[in-house]
């Protein structure tokens, strides 16, 4: 089945060769600057000597949809060897890259390296080839690899080096602990070393590199079209999923004056344009607004699926939403790339066996995500997985599993990331292979369910029955999510799990005559956005005068406590005969 991959789009970049000529262990030789600008890829094979995608000296092509299959043909032909020159790979590639030079506007340098085992042969092959300083053992060359994963810098940049390693039949005993070791070294990062347990694993860690890689390399500008305001009305874009916009914490903030938007404020998203962005003419009586380089804090896109506009006139303290704003209509977005270099390295030692298909079917979609493809996934298919799913929620970095499919992970991480109280949102395959050993890694879970509980203050009052509801066009209620009665008496439930989305709070009153009883609304806004993954508390308080219907949220379903109150309606109590009924 296709899936498709977060920020993937297709890049148009033109075919170009880097010539970085020299030997990789000649540090004094000089490469070919370069002018054009994409995403360049090369692949280098290692098993008892190494191959390289393209040649020698020159490894490295812009890689573009029309020549992806000229990627996945070298991958294809390669073969399994006797050996693992593990060491000498990476660092005859680091010696190569050092001396390479790219576009001006280069944004990322990568390496990408894979094995299933230990260094075998790279003393030898070194020595080969002249080079004597640091071949006395394999301690000495791994730690001098390292230094220069840490030290070497393209054009100013510091290189990332990611090692993805699965442990081989020959890793057992003491060589557990150099095979872990082994990954760290090679890695610029402890969190860019990364034991996974199976081929699947690899294929998904591939995968995720891959697409933030490729996101890390666009440029998205937002252009806003909106009919012009009048002199001096400020203007608010929300790109979160709010009924007001104050409670936005993602926006664009502006006030319209001589012909441009003026004193901008970005929250929770940031834009190179900077605090002021002049008019351009749309057509008619519309006029738009260019914002370059459009991320949210963390350099990410940002979804515009909820985007609304609200305005608000001189001397107003309120905001209006304009109901005629159409997301699909109103808003353009242009994505462009900045240039990134990206190396991928891999095992073709003959211990990976009947696996070094699949290593080669991960390395295809790999490249293919690089490109901007949707990519077939035959390690995961469209079934579902125990999914380990990590991250961050106010400074606490929170674990969780899931049993999900490949498809539902993608859109749960989509959005969390769009929800600013999370951070550094990812997930692995984990080692659970059935959903009860999976639900027993941990309590709770990660879906698109919202939790809600009801809580009623006192005693014979007339709220009888709270409830979550959903209605249809004409506003008659069709279904209750959740509910409890607690009819003349107090008390807090236990939280009930709903469909994330837009739903209507609201209660049965029970009145003393029969015919004003029924079902009413319990908010002013009477739709409330419930999030996943958020649990909620539906009330009804009581201060002897007036009743008070609140939804409080109390922060994520794995989460610490946050709770605040996020909507309310207060009605004195000899009001409550005109709470606004549901048609009948």
């Amino acid at each position: 089945m296709k899936k498709k991959i977060l920020f993937a789009a297709t890049m148009f970049v033109a075919l170009l060769f880097s010539a970085c000529d020299g030997g990789a262990n000649n540090p004094s030789a000089q490469g070919e600057k370069n002018s054009e600008h994409g995403m360049y890829v090369g692949i280098t094979g290692f098993s008892d000597n190494v191959e390289f995608y393209g040649s020698q000296n020159h490894r490295y092509m812009v890689l573009t949809p029309s020549n992806v299959g000229t990627y996945t043909s070298f991958i294809n032909s390669l073969s399994m060897g006797d050996a693992t020159v593990l060491y000498y790979a990476v660092d005859n590639n680091l010696s190569y890259l050092q001396n390479c030079t790219f576009p001006d506007d280069l944004s990322s340098v990568n390496i990408i390296t894979f094995t299933d085992g230990l260094n075998q042969g790279s003393r030898a092959l070194d020595k080969q080839n002249g080079n004597h300083d640091y071949a006395a053992n394999d301690k000495s060359y791994v730690a001098e690899v390292n230094r220069k994963i840490k030290n070497i810098k393209v054009q100013g940049l510091s290189i990332n080096a990611y090692a993805i390693g699965i442990k081989g039949k020959d890793v057992s005993g003491d060589a557990v602990a150099t095979f872990q070791d082994n990954l760290v070294q090679l890695s610029s990062s402890k969190d860019n070393a990364m034991e996974v347990s199976n081929m699947d694993e690899v294929s998904a860690k591939f995968k995720e590199i891959a697409a933030s890689l490729y996101s890390k390399s666009e440029s998205t500008n937002l252009t806003i079209t909106i009919p012009m305001p009048s002199e001096n009305e400020k203007e608010r874009f929300t790109f979160d999923n709010v009924t007001d916009a104050a409670a936005s914490k993602c926006y664009i903030e502006g006030v319209y004056a001589n012909g441009a938007l003026t004193n901008i404020t970005y929250v929770g998203c940031m834009s190179n344009s900077g605090k002021e962005v002049p008019e351009q003419a749309a057509g008619g009586v519309k006029i738009k607004f260019e914002f370059i380089n459009f991320t949210d804090e963390q350099g990410k896109a940002v979804s515009t699926t909820y985007m609304q506009q609200w305005h608000m006139e001189p001397g107003q303290t309120t905001w209006t939403r304009n109901s005629e704003f159409k997301p699909a209509e109103s808003i353009d977005i242009k994505e462009e790339h900045k240039t990134a270099v990206v190396m991928l390295i891999l095992d073709c030692s003959s211990s990976l066996g009947s696996d070094f298909t699949k290593v080669k079917a991960a390395a295809n979609d790999f490249i293919k995500t690089l490109a901007g493809e949707t990519v077939d996934n035959p390690g995961i298919d469209n079934q579902p997985h125990c999914w380990e799913a990590t991250y961050t929620y106010s400074g606490t970095t929170i674990t969780t599993y899931v049993w999900a499919t490949e498809e539902e992970m993608i859109e749960n991480a989509r959005i969390m990331n769009d929800d600013p109280d999370f951070s550094n949102v990812s997930y692995r395959l984990s080692s659970a292979n059935d959903e009860y050993s999976c639900e027993a890694l941990n309590e709770g879970g990660w879906s698109n369910t919202a939790q809600v509980r009801f809580a009623k203050e006192n005693d014979n009052e007339r709220v009888w029955v709270m409830a979550i509801g959903q209605v249809d066009a004409d506003n008659n209620l069709v279904q209750t999510l959740a509910e409890y009665e607690f009819g003349t008496s107090r008390g807090v439930t236990s939280y009930y799990d709903i469909p994330a989305g837009e739903h209507v709070p609201v209660l049965y009153y029970a009145a003393d005559t029969d015919e004003d009883s029924g079902w009413y609304y319990a908010l002013d806004e009477h739709f409330y956005s419930f999030q996943p993954n958020k649990k909620y508390t539906y009330s009804c308080g009581d201060d002897g005068q007036y009743l008070e219907f609140t939804i409080t949220l109390d922060g994520s379903i794995n989460a610490p406590a946050k709770s605040k109150v996020v909507a309310r309606m207060k009605i004195h109590k000899s009001q409550l005969g005109t709470l606004r009924q549901f048609r009948k």
